[in-house]
């Protein structure tokens, strides 16, 4: 009798101990760094940092007959010296993929640009693409994963979309001499088939809350300013 409570005894002094130190490890566990996505800039030769933003870009569409005429080049030729910034973000008016098959056959427009296009926004002075619109899902999850990586292939840092909310909400963290500045692409709110979820690729729609979570995650990943695109 001694001896079995000697161990119920034992057993509750080993099990108090080690729920302490696994409530202790609870408490100052820290929770996970922020995903983001990462680039860097540097100033112009003035000293000042210039964050520049453009409009829809597409090279596609109506303009395709042209552009196999001209070349890629010929959309940006007038635009020489106008994409000055240090930084230059362009919307991404669609997916950017060879997969040239819309993924709702149902929709009046089919917006997709071609990988070689991606050459030429280089050259024209663009360093990023904006994903977050209500063309990024044209192509389907295929395409949202071809934007991406056909984008690091060719140079650009690409955000706003993913293959779920996850990767789709990750702010682009930008390194300057001004700061970190974050922007956070978030897109019209067109429905559920265009939206990211959990297991569903798309962008993040613009309400309220996505708003506030988009700043809470540029500040957590250690931002100074945050830009909403």
């Amino acid at each position: 009798m001694r001896r079995d409570k000697r161990l119920i005894l034992l057993f509750t002094m080993v099990a108090l101990a080690t729920g302490g130190l696994v409530g202790t490890h609870l408490a100052t566990a820290k929770p996970p760094p922020v995903r983001t996505v990462e680039a860097s800039a540097a100033a112009g030769t003035d000293g000042r940092f210039t964050l520049q933003f453009v409009g829809d870009t597409m090279l596609g569409d109506g303009a395709e007959r042209m552009i196999w005429r001209r070349g890629y080049d010929r959309p940006f030729r007038r635009l020489r010296g106008v994409l000055d910034g240090d930084y230059v973000i362009a919307n991404a008016e669609g997916a950017i993929t060879a997969t040239q098959v819309p993924y709702n056959r149902g929709k009046e427009y089919f917006y997709a640009a071609r990988p070689e296009a991606l050459a030429s926004m280089r050259r024209a002075g663009i360093n990023a693409l904006g994903l977050a619109n209500n063309h990024a899902m044209d192509a389907g999850p295929r395409g949202v994963r071809d934007g991406l990586q056909n984008a690091r292939d060719w140079g650009l840092t690409a955000f706003g979309a993913g293959r779920n909310r996850a990767q789709a909400e990750r702010p682009l963290m930008l390194d300057t001499p001004a700061g970190t500045i974050a922007v956070v692409g978030l897109g019209e709110s067109f429905g559920s088939a265009i939206t990211a979820d959990v297991r569903q690729a798309g962008t993040v729609a613009l309400d309220p809350a996505s708003v506030q979570r988009g700043i809470d995650l540029a500040h957590e990943a250690g931002a100074d300013k945050v830009v909403a695109l």
